[in-house]
Order: structure tokens, then sequence, then C-alpha cells
């Protein structure tokens, strides 16, 4: 799609009409991409978008860590919470 958009075969409007289609992150987040008047200008929100998404992304990565650590934790203070209720101090590992 990009060798046709380079070699002018596709109108300006169609290759955006195709990247609107394309990105499936819902409607909320193409806002950006609608206010362009010139190509140079689309592409330009583009490169924010896409520069946008990568932050997000590693973003999420990093508190899925987070949580999946956090987890492992609290499965482990909670067996040992229950050893201690029952009189033994014995930790379950």
């Amino acid at each position: 799609m990009k060798q046709l958009v380079v070699v002018g075969t596709i109108q300006d409007e169609a290759s955006r009409k195709h990247v609107f289609h394309v990105i499936t992150d819902g409607e909320r987040k193409k806002p950006i991409l609608y206010g362009a008047k010139e190509l140079h200008d689309f592409k330009e929100r583009l490169q924010v978008y896409e520069e946008n998404l990568r932050n997000k992304q590693s973003a999420n990565s990093k508190m899925l860590e987070e949580m999946h650590k956090f987890s492992k934790r609290s499965e482990l203070q909670i067996k040992t919470m229950l050893f201690y209720n029952y009189g033994d101090n014995r930790i379950l590992v």
C-alpha cells in the first residue's frame, strides 16, 4: 500500500481513509489524525499517534509486571497468614 502511495497512483484522501479503516483502537484515539489538511501534516500526526501508542503499550507492560509481582507477593502473604491463624508458625513455600 505504501509503495502505491509513493508512486502516486492512490490519491491522498484514499490513503487517509485506508489508514482510518485499518486503525482499530477505537474512535476516541483517532481525532488527532482528523484535523490534517495536507498529506505532510497527516504523516506528522500519524507519527505522533504511533509514538503515543508505543508509549502506552510500554506503560501497560510495566503495569502488568508490577501487578504480577504484587499478586505473587500477596499469595505468599495470604498463605502465611492462614498458617498463623491456625496456630502454626511455619511458612508455606
